[in-house]
C-alpha cells in the first residue's frame, strides 16, 4: 500500500471539503464558508495522509492573528479533524495533531485552540480553559421588565445590506480584544457556524452587529458601541426565538456584561476552548494586562515553573506586565497541563489547595479568551 503524509495543494481543494463532509456528514461549505467556500488557498493549511492517492485522514492547522489591548498573538485553530471510517485505528490522527503541533512551535505560534474531547486532545498538549459568559433569556424577562423598550432597535441582514460591513468591522476592531478580519471576509466569518449575521440600529442609526444561530436560539457573538442599548438589542433578539435566548459574551465585555446580569434569567462562567499555550511569556503579557485595564490588578512579582517547559518571572508594576525567563526559586511549579488550568481557568478557584496569595488571587485565573466565530 501507498501511504504518504503532506501537506494538500490547491487542486485538492474540492477532494478536501467532500472528504470533510463525508467523515462529519455536514455540509462544510455552509458550515464554514470563510474556510470552504471557494478558499483553494485554505488547502495547504490541511494535513492529510494518503492512501494510494486518496485523502484518508486529516487535519486542519490554520494561523489566525488576535489583537489583545494592542498585543499581536499568533494562534493556529485546528480543525476538520477527521478520519476515513475505513482507516481509523491505524494512528493517522496521533500522527497529524503532532505535526500541527509542531509546525505551530516552528512558525513561532503563541497558543493553539480547537473545540473536542478534553481527555483526547490533552495527549497533544491541550486543555479546556479561558473564560466565556452566557446569559440567558426568555419571553417572561421581556414581559415583567416593560422599561426596556425594543421598538426602536432593528436588526438587518449584513449580506443584504453590505453598506453596514465596514463601520461594523470598525465597532468590532474598538473591542480589546478581536481577530483579523477585513472587510472583505467580515461577513464569511460572521457566518460560522450556521449564523446569520445582523447590523443592530438604534433610531436608524448603527450601534453594533450579532452573529445569530436560529437553530439553537444562540447569539454566538455581539458588539455593541452603546452598552446602555444592551437589554432592548436582547429583546429585540427575543422575537427571533419562541422560548429561550442564550447569548454568549467575552470577558472584556464588562459594560454589557453588567447590563445583561441585572436582567438576565440566569448566568454562567464557561470555559472558552480547549487551549494549548505555546509561548507562556506572550499569552500571560498579553491577557493579565487586558485583566489589569479591565478589572484591576495588583503590582508584584511571581515565578511560575513548568515541568519540561520553562520558568518565567511574572511582574506588575502600576499594571503594566513583564513576563520573563528566570532561574529564581518557583512561587508555583506545575506540568503544562496543571498550570495552564491554574493560571487560566475560572474553576481552580474554587479547588481545594491551601490558602492563596494576594497576588494569586488578584492576577488568577488570566482571562484568555478567544472568540468562537474565529475558530475552525
Amino acid at each position: 500500500m501507498d501511504e504518504i503524509i503532506c501537506k494538500g495543494s490547491a487542486d485538492e481543494y474540492d477532494e478536501i471539503v467532500d472528504f470533510g463532509n463525508l467523515v462529519f456528514r455536514l455540509d462544510f461549505k455552509s458550515l464554514l464558508p470563510k474556510l470552504y467556500d471557494g478558499h483553494p488557498e485554505m488547502a495547504q493549511c490541511h494535513y492529510l495522509v494518503k492512501e494510494n492517492g486518496k485523502i484518508k485522514a486529516m487535519v486542519g492547522n490554520f494561523p489566525i492573528f488576535l489583537q489583545v489591548v494592542g498585543k499581536t498573538l499568533k494562534a493556529y485553530g485546528i480543525g476538520t479533524v477527521s478520519a476515513h471510517p475505513y482507516s481509523r485505528g491505524k494512528g493517522y490522527m496521533k500522527t497529524l495533531m503532532k505535526k500541527s503541533v509542531e509546525e505551530a512551535q516552528q512558525k513561532c505560534g503563541d497558543f493553539m485552540v480547537l473545540t473536542g474531547q478534553r481527555q483526547r486532545y490533552e495527549h497533544f498538549g491541550f486543555t479546556r480553559c479561558g473564560i466565556q459568559l452566557r446569559f440567558d433569556y426568555n419571553q417572561r424577562n421581556k414581559r415583567h421588565l416593560q422599561e426596556y423598550k425594543s421598538e426602536e432597535i432593528s436588526l438587518v441582514s449584513l449580506k443584504e445590506n453590505k453598506e453596514y460591513i465596514k463601520p461594523c468591522l470598525e465597532i468590532y476592531k474598538q473591542e480589546d480584544v478581536f481577530a483579523g478580519r477585513t472587510e472583505k471576509n467580515f461577513v464569511e466569518v460572521a457566518s460560522s457556524w450556521d449564523a446569520v449575521p445582523y447590523g443592530i440600529l438604534s433610531k436608524g442609526r448603527l450601534i453594533g452587529y450579532c452573529c445569530f444561530i436560529p437553530e439553537s436560539g444562540t447569539v454566538e457573538e455581539i458588539v455593541l458601541s452603546d452598552a446602555s442599548q444592551t437589554v432592548p438589542v436582547i429583546f429585540k433578539l427575543l422575537e427571533l426565538v419562541e422560548n429561550d435566548l442564550i447569548v454568549m459574551m467575552a470577558p472584556n465585555q464588562g459594560d454589557c456584561i453588567r447590563e445583561m446580569y441585572r436582567t438576565c434569567e440566569r448566568s454562567q462562567i464557561l470555559n472558552s476552548a480547549c487551549i494549548n499555550v505555546l509561548n507562556y511569556p506572550n499569552v500571560i503579557e498579553a491577557f493579565l494586562t487586558l485583566k489589569a485595564k479591565t478589572q484591576g490588578i495588583i503590582d508584584g512579582s511571581y515565578v511560575i515553573d513548568i515541568h519540561d517547559v520553562g520558568r518565567y518571572r511574572i511582574t506588575v508594576e502600576n499594571g503594566t506586565v513583564f513576563v520573563s525567563e528566570t532561574s529564581e526559586a518557583f512561587d508555583l511549579s506545575l506540568d503544562h497541563i496543571g498550570m495552564m488550568c491554574r493560571l487560566f481557568d475560572p474553576m481552580t478557584a474554587f479547588l481545594p489547595g491551601g490558602e492563596k496569595s494576594k497576588i494569586e488571587k488578584s492576577w488568577f485565573p488570566i482571562p484568555i479568551y478567544f472568540p468562537h466565530m474565529d475558530n475552525v
